[in-house]
């Protein structure tokens, strides 16, 4: 990760982009690299540096940073006080969701495996899908406006997933949500694509939590969907499972269940008409 301290007034900006190699004469050949290409910048502290980008991995020994001071205002500039650039070396937790269906009861019952190569212990949440709602437009890793095609039947609070960052949000409307909260529970804000998928985090649930990882240990989830996600019916809903184990980086790992018929719509009474001058036999 890279992460600054400093000020940025009214129409100034602060903003980094970075660069790697194996050595030292190839770092000085080397493109300078944003969160996803050569066109865009770290604007936001705190953020992953292994994005996917032409960064790689970050195994390289030789990084470098280089810094922009934008003001449209002569009279004002940002100003920088500190950088730091983290390096952790951990794998992403395993996760793979055996099975997943609803029950004659209502209730979601999810079996999965969680393993960790680098620690024991992770924290295990559950997510749901209605497997169609996505992501509007790409979206940058500062943004605090979610737009989806539809969110239709979801919370009006809580906690989105996408990709492997995690945000609250406190209000929706059709197609946003908003009063987004950036990178919480320890995940790095990322920036993410167009159509991307977004999941939302179950709330009444069992099975979850603090869980032992390690080599790998099966456990069972259960969700009560009635509750988190009422009145809608889907026939391709998903199931995502997440371990996070607290690392300053590749901390959160997932697994996806394959696609399933989920059903909240409360029954509907048939209507019988009866013709009281009808004769019967």
């Amino acid at each position: 990760t890279i992460s600054w301290t400093g000020s940025t007034p009214t129409n100034t900006t602060l903003k980094f982009r970075m660069r790697a190699a194996t050595t030292q004469a190839n770092l000085e050949a080397a493109s300078w690299y944003g969160p996803t290409a050569t066109s865009d910048y770290f604007t936001s502290s705190g953020v992953s540096i292994d994005q996917g980008n032409g960064l790689g991995s970050i195994s390289a020994r030789y990084v470098q940073y280089r810094l922009y001071l934008d003001t449209t205002d002569t009279s004002a500039t940002s100003r920088l006080d500190s950088v730091t650039i983290q390096y952790v070396q951990n794998a992403y937790p395993t996760v793979t969701v055996n099975s997943a269906s609803q029950d004659s009861a209502g209730t979601v019952n999810v079996n999965y495996t969680v393993s960790d190569t680098d620690n024991s212990t992770g924290t295990v949440g559950l997510w749901y899908n209605n497997g169609s709602m996505t992501l509007n437009g790409d979206h940058t890793s500062s943004v605090t406006t979610i737009t989806v095609n539809s969110t239709t039947g979801f919370p009006t609070s809580g906690t989105l997933l996408i990709d492997r960052e995690e945000m609250a949000y406190t209000g929706k409307t059709a197609t946003t949500f908003t009063g987004i909260t950036r990178a919480s529970n320890t995940t790095l804000a990322t920036s993410h694509s167009n159509t991307a998928t977004v999941f939302v985090k179950g709330v009444t649930v069992t099975g979850t939590g603090s869980k032992n990882t390690g080599a790998g240990n099966t456990y069972d989830a259960t969700w009560t969907a009635a509750t988190d996600f009422d009145g809608q019916y889907t026939a391709s809903a998903v199931m995502r499972m997440t371990a996070n184990d607290g690392e300053g980086a590749n901390q959160e790992g997932y697994g996806n269940s394959s696609a399933f018929a989920l059903d909240t719509k409360d029954p509907t009474s048939p209507t019988i008409s009866v013709d009281s001058g009808a004769t019967h036999t």
